[in-house]
């Protein structure tokens, strides 16, 4: 049968208390903190130790420094604070976006820049935000100048088609003009041409059917026809009787 070596463990040996905690003294050396130096015991080994805690803790300083500390919301001034230190600007007007800036509507801009303000935006965060804006409003807005423009130039093509009941193409061109020349007539008697245009109603063949077959029905002469107690308010035309006031909110005032 094989002998099998026995094996003794080895105790660790128990450290003895350093040299160097002679120059200590005793009420501390005896507190567990103390004894805990032990592993220690030269007193350059201890020096190195330090240092390298020194190192780290500085490292660790420097790194949560950068932090900010977020404020709780019941201290405006704290709140402010923590704002300048994110970079938000301290007024909404100190927001500074091209685009915004140049707009006419003052009124609206300022609202806009009190928003990005209630949403603490920096100067860097609300630029992000105009430049989207404005790249799907001036995208939006040449998408609709596109559509249009092809409203506007198809319109005469568009009106023809849409006299689907006849059958010949020259019969069909024939109504076309029938009523295009009748909704101009319209449109220069009622002094709608720019509104109805700008809109885009002028370019709308069933709306210039209709317009053209009431004109032909009412034909005749622009006439004011003013009676005791109307205040001039009531007033006919070869498109029937309107409310003058009503037309002076829809389009404005104009010179009869």
């Amino acid at each position: 049968m094989e002998n099998i070596e026995e094996k003794t463990i080895e105790e660790p040996q128990e450290l003895k208390e350093p040299t160097y905690f002679r120059q200590v003294s005793p009420e501390k050396t005896s507190t567990e903190e103390y004894k805990g130096l032990y592993k220690y015991q030269s007193l350059d080994s201890l020096c190195d130790r330090v240092i390298e805690l020194e190192k780290q803790s500085a490292e660790t300083e420097k790194k949560y420094s950068r932090y900010i500390e977020v404020p709780d919301g019941k201290d405006p001034a704290k709140v402010q604070e923590f704002a300048t230190k994110l970079g938000v600007p301290e007024n909404p007007d100190d927001y500074k976006i091209t685009f915004l800036d140049k707009a006419g509507n003052k009124e609206s801009v300022s609202e806009f820049k009190k928003a990005l303000k209630d949403a603490m935006l920096t100067q860097r965060q609300a630029n992000v935000v105009g430049n989207a804006i404005y790249k799907y409003t001036k995208n939006g807005i040449e998408l609709a100048a596109a559509a249009y423009k092809e409203k506007r130039e198809s319109f005469d093509a568009t009106l023809t088609a849409s006299y689907s009941d006849i059958q010949s193409d020259a019969d069909r061109q024939s109504a076309a003009k029938r009523d295009r020349d009748a909704f101009e007539g319209f449109l220069a008697e009622s002094g709608l041409k720019e509104k109805l245009e700008k809109n885009g109603m002028a370019f709308d063949a069933d709306f210039v059917k209709a317009v053209a077959a009431y004109s032909r029905k009412h034909s005749g002469q622009l006439n004011v026809d003013r009676t005791p107690g109307d205040n001039g308010s009531k007033k006919k035309s070869v498109y029937g009787q309107y409310d003058s006031r009503d037309m002076e909110r829809l389009y404005g005032k104009r010179d009869v």
